[in-house]
C-alpha cells in the first residue's frame, strides 16, 4: 500500500519533508487506507480457510491489533518489554477501538465457546468476558467524570 518513499517519511517522522508534501501524503492516505481495509475484508471473505490462515493469523495480526490499540514496539536494545502502551490512558480513539474489538470478539468468542468447549469450561470463559465488560464500563464512567 505504501510507496517506499512514504514508508521512509513515516519511519523518519516526516524529517526533512515540507509541510505541504506531508499534507498531500496524508490526504492520499486518508483516501487509500479505507480502500485497503475494503480489500482486506474481501480477501477474508473470499479466500479458502487454508489461505486465510496463511494470511490472517496471530503472528501477522498481533502487531496490527497492538498498533491500533496504542501499543508500540520498543527498540530491541531497550530493557523494556517488547511492547508498551503509548497513551495517557485517556485517548478516546484507543478506547473506542478497544471497545469495538471487545464487542465483536466477545460475541464471536461466546459463539465459538458454546460450539467447541466442554460445558464445564464455560464458567471460566464467560467469567473472563464479564470481567472485561466491567472494566470497560468502569473506564468509560471514570473518563466521563473527568471530562
Amino acid at each position: 500500500m505504501l510507496s517506499n518513499r512514504t514508508r521512509k517519511h513515516l519511519k523518519s517522522n516526516w524529517k526533512g519533508v515540507s509541510k505541504n508534501a506531508k499534507n498531500r501524503t496524508l490526504q492520499r492516505l486518508r483516501i487509500s487506507v479505507p480502500s485497503t481495509f475494503d480489500d482486506i475484508v474481501l480477501i477474508s471473505q473470499k479466500l479458502s480457510e487454508k489461505e486465510r490462515r496463511n494470511i490472517f493469523n496471530p503472528e501477522t495480526l498481533t502487531p496490527v491489533v497492538q498498533a491500533l490499540l496504542g501499543y508500540f514496539a520498543v527498540e530491541k536494545n531497550s530493557r523494556r518489554k517488547d511492547v508498551f502502551f503509548n497513551s495517557s490512558g485517556k485517548d478516546l480513539m484507543y478506547y473506542e477501538l478497544a471497545k469495538l474489538f471487545y464487542e465483536v470478539s466477545s460475541r464471536r468468542l461466546e459463539e465459538l465457546v458454546t460450539d467447541t468447549i466442554e460445558p464445564s469450561a464455560y464458567g471460566i470463559t464467560f467469567e473472563n468476558i464479564s470481567l472485561v465488560r466491567e472494566m470497560l464500563l468502569n473506564w468509560q464512567i471514570k473518563n466521563l467524570k473527568t471530562e
